[in-house]
C-alpha cells in the first residue's frame, strides 16, 4: 500500500508541475478521442491566429506526438485546413547522445528528464525556415498542404518521411495486447486510410482478426493460418483466394491482409447482384431466408451471429463483419465459367455452409 500511495503521489507531483507549465505557455488543449474537442482547438487556433498581433505566433507540432527523429512521421492535416501561410521551425540537436526525445519502446519522458540533466551542456540549434504560403489546390486541399510543408522540412533536415503517424503507434500498441510484435500494426496509417477509406477503429477490428490466425503470433499468417480460422480446406480456390493477398515468402503481413481484404471487398459489398448471388448459393430451399445448415459457418472468435434465421438485409450485414468470407465467395466463383451471365450460380464449397 505504501508503495502504491508514493507512486500515486510522485504520479500527481509530475502532473502538476507539467499542468504549470503548459498553463504559462497558453496551451491550447485538446483531446484525440473527442471530436468537438479537436474543432474546439481548430477555432482557438484560428481565433490567435487572426488576433492582429494580440497573441504570439501558435505553435504547433504537427506530428502529433514524438519520435526518436529517424523519420518524419506524417503531418497531422487539421491546422493546415485553415489556409493559412505557416513558418517551419526545425530543431537540430548538437549533442552525440540526444536523450531528449523518447519513443513508445525506449525510455519514458521521466527517464528522458533525467538524462538530459546528467549531461555536461545540452545544445540545440533552431532554424527558421521560410514562410510557406499555400497555393488555392493546397487551400482546397488540406492533405496536400500539410505534406507539401513536411517535404520542406524534409529537405531542410536530411530526414526523410514516412507513412507511419500517431495511429500507427496506437496500432502497434493494439498489435502487443493482442500477442504479436508491435511492428505489425505499422501499416503506414495515413496512406492506408485515404486509399481504403477505414480509419482506426475499423483498422483495429481487423488486427484483432488478423491476430486470431496468427498461430504461432510472429506477426505473419500462413494459408494454413488462415484455412483454419474460416474453417475451409485448402482447395484451388482457396489457394487463389489466398494469393490474392500482397505476400512476403509464403505468409501474409497485417498490411497485406488489410489492403488485400478492403481493397476488393468494397466493391463487392456495394454490388447487390453479387450479394444476391452469394446470399442465393447458401439459400439451398429458395425460400428467401438462411436457417440451420443454410447458415455461413463463422470463425470461431467471431460467431456474432446470434439469429436462427438470416433474410437477405441480416445476410449483407453479418457479411460486412466477416468480409474474407466475401473475398473467398468471388474466388470459389472467379474459376466457373458457368457463373458468368445466368442467374443461378454453382452451389457454393460446402465447407463455407
Amino acid at each position: 500500500t505504501h508503495t502504491h500511495t508514493h507512486a500515486h503521489t510522485h504520479t500527481n507531483y509530475v502532473r502538476t508541475y507539467v499542468a504549470l507549465i503548459t498553463r504559462a505557455l497558453n496551451t491550447i488543449y485538446v483531446s484525440r478521442e473527442e471530436d468537438d474537442s479537436r474543432q474546439r482547438a481548430m477555432e482557438e487556433i484560428k481565433r490567435r491566429a487572426n488576433s492582429g498581433g494580440q497573441w504570439p505566433k501558435v505553435l504547433i507540432f504537427p506530428e502529433g506526438t514524438t519520435t526518436n527523429t529517424k523519420r518524419l512521421l506524417t503531418f497531422k492535416k487539421g491546422s493546415f485546413t485553415l489556409n493559412l501561410p505557416v513558418q517551419a521551425a526545425v530543431i537540430k540537436f548538437k549533442n552525440r547522445i540526444n536523450p531528449m526525445v523518447w519513443g513508445d519502446n525506449g525510455h519514458s519522458l521521466i527517464a528522458s528528464l533525467f538524462l538530459t540533466l546528467c549531461q555536461f551542456h545540452n545544445s540545440l540549434e533552431v532554424e527558421f525556415l521560410p514562410v510557406y504560403y499555400p497555393s488555392e489546390e493546397e487551400k482546397a486541399d488540406a492533405v496536400l498542404f500539410a505534406e507539401n510543408v513536411r517535404q520542406q522540412v524534409s529537405s531542410a533536415t536530411g530526414i526523410p518521411t514516412t507513412d507511419c503517424s500517431f495511429e500507427d503507434l496506437l496500432l502497434g500498441r493494439s498489435a502487443k495486447k493482442l500477442g504479436i510484435p508491435f511492428s505489425s500494426g505499422l501499416t503506414g496509417y495515413s496512406k492506408a486510410r485515404r486509399e481504403l477509406g477505414v480509419g482506426l477503429d475499423e483498422m483495429k477490428k481487423h488486427l484483432k482478426r488478423f491476430a486470431a490466425m496468427d498461430s504461432n503470433k510472429d506477426g505473419l499468417v500462413c494459408e494454413e493460418d488462415m484455412a483454419g480460422f474460416l474453417q475451409v480446406p485448402i482447395d484451388p480456390s482457396f489457394h487463389s483466394f489466398f494469393s490474392s493477398f500482397k505476400q512476403t515468402s509464403s505468409s501474409v503481413s497485417f498490411s497485406n491482409y488489410l489492403h488485400g481484404l478492403l481493397g476488393p471487398t468494397q466493391t463487392l459489398l456495394e454490388d447487390e447482384y453479387f450479394m444476391k448471388k452469394m446470399f442465393e448459393s447458401f439459400d439451398a430451399d429458395g425460400d428467401g431466408v438462411l436457417s440451420g445448415d443454410e447458415v455461413p459457418k463463422l470463425p470461431a472468435p467471431f460467431k456474432a451471429n446470434k439469429k436462427d434465421q438470416l433474410d437477405f438485409e441480416d445476410f449483407k450485414l453479418l457479411m460486412s463483419e466477416n468480409l474474407e468470407l466475401v473475398l473467398l465467395f468471388r474466388h470459389c466463383h472467379s474459376q466457373s465459367d458457368a457463373w458468368a451471365g445466368v442467374d443461378t450460380p454453382p452451389l457454393m464449397v460446402p465447407a463455407l455452409q
